[in-house]
């Protein structure tokens, strides 16, 4: 097949491929509604029942708080989530009949990388978006039913008003600046290693990307931020994940999977 991009074959290989992936989009949604749901949910009703054991109504700087915590918590699992779905992007490459198919689609290797990384990275964004958003209105419908006090506003302006923050840096202080960087170098490098564990381990991809991450961290952890060094270091690792990604995915059948030894050519 030619390498050449064509912008009408990536379209219908985007088409394909939505088509198979759906199913696993649909299950990332719906695991990541009850996450925000249930978080959302315990986190303002045991907040609300201390506040009513205290004796004292709610002042408003108190719900205030607590939407921002829950939107910078919430923050941090839509972080996690992207990670966690990324270790599925290229797991149909480990099933035998799908894997088969993928690998004949009448497309080039870029076309039938590029659609998978647009499914499962911008796409899912805005799929765990609306997973917030659905799991947010779920909160305000319980929480009213188990205490006297839940019926609180939405967390949503809070959570993007955060978003924004964490994207621009606008909210933050100069002196917190670098601190963005820092977090946003280790959160590609993360999201980047991911992609790479699906490639070489399939479905269990979020297992070997969650042990060399653990791994990682007892030895990073400490120094972390103190030298400035590290976030280019970081930066270049990303790059090399990706790029080490797609070269594995343009020679998979010479690897079947993580298990086997046939790594020949690579």
């Amino acid at each position: 097949m030619n390498q050449t991009f064509n912008i009408v074959r990536f379209g219908r290989t985007l088409r394909w491929l939505y088509t198979y992936e759906y199913r696993k989009v649909l299950n990332l949604f719906l695991l990541a509604t009850v996450v925000f749901a249930v978080y959302q949910v315990n986190e303002m009703y045991h907040k609300i029942q201390y506040e009513m054991f205290c004796g004292v109504p709610i002042p408003q700087r108190n719900i205030l708080s607590m939407l921002l915590q829950v939107s910078n918590i919430s923050l941090f699992f839509l972080t996690f989530l992207m990670c966690f779905g990324a270790t599925f992007a290229f797991s149909t490459l480990h099933r035998r009949h799908a894997g088969r198919q993928l690998l004949m689609l009448p497309a080039s290797n870029v076309e039938k990388f590029m659609a998978l990384w647009l499914i499962y990275v911008p796409l899912l964004f805005v799929v765990l978006i609306l997973a917030f958003f659905v799991g947010d209105l779920l909160r305000m419908i319980i929480l009213p039913l188990l205490t006297e006090n839940g019926d609180q506003p939405s967390a949503i302006p809070y959570f993007f008003s955060n978003m924004w923050g964490w994207i621009g840096g606008q909210h933050v202080g100069i002196n917190m600046r670098p601190v963005i960087i820092q977090a946003w170098a280790l959160i590609f490098v993360i999201h980047s290693l991911c992609l790479l564990s699906s490639v070489v381990a399939g479905n269990v991809g979020w297992l070997l990307s969650a042990l060399t991450v653990y791994g990682c961290a007892y030895f990073f952890i400490d120094s972390y931020g103190h030298y400035a060094w590290q976030v280019p270091l970081l930066i270049t690792l990303t790059i090399v994940f990706l790029l080490f990604t797609y070269r594995l995915f343009c020679r998979f059948p010479l690897f079947p999977s993580l298990y086997s030894f046939r790594f020949h050519g690579i």
